[in-house]
């Protein structure tokens, strides 16, 4: 979400992830959760402790359901007022 955005922008995404037939579920990531998150990522990096929760953008974590294609979705979601951007997480590689 973009920092700017307001509780009702907020609200009217989480509406639109509850709705959409290619969305399996979806999950709503406050800032402190956000901070929580990045604490324990980045715990060994000093720079970024100090940082706080204002410092973050609230987001919707978002599962699509199998057969749907994460481009259009993405590019509907990108369309709604107050999303800053949707990414798609790096595919891992497959190790044997």
């Amino acid at each position: 979400m973009q920092m700017s955005a307001s509780p009702e922008q907020t609200a009217a995404v989480e509406t639109a992830l509850e709705t959409a037939n290619g969305v399996r579920s979806s999950r709503f990531v406050s800032r402190d959760e956000a901070l929580g998150e990045a604490e324990d990522l980045f715990r060994d990096r000093s720079d970024l402790v100090g940082i706080s929760a204002a410092a973050l953008p609230e987001s919707f974590r978002v599962v699509l359901r199998r057969g749907v294609g994460a481009k259009a979705a993405a590019a509907e979601l990108q369309a709604l007022p107050g999303v800053d951007e949707v990414s798609r997480p790096a595919l891992r590689p497959a190790y044997c």
